[in-house]
């Protein structure tokens, strides 16, 4: 049995200029799920979150 999605993004993008830092990302979070986001340092990760606030 599937839990209902409560979080779900597609496509977020992010640009400096002309320069894309984030391209095309999606996620689903579902109910009962945790989420880690890990990257190369915290300010690509902190991009990649803000995107979705």
């Amino acid at each position: 049995m599937m839990l209902p999605t409560l979080i779900q993004a597609k496509g977020l993008r992010k640009t400096y200029g002309q320069r894309t830092v984030v391209h095309d990302v999606a996620l689903d979070i579902r109910e009962g799920e945790v989420l880690a986001i890990i990257g190369p340092n915290r300010k690509a990760i902190s991009l990649a979150s803000g995107c979705s606030s």
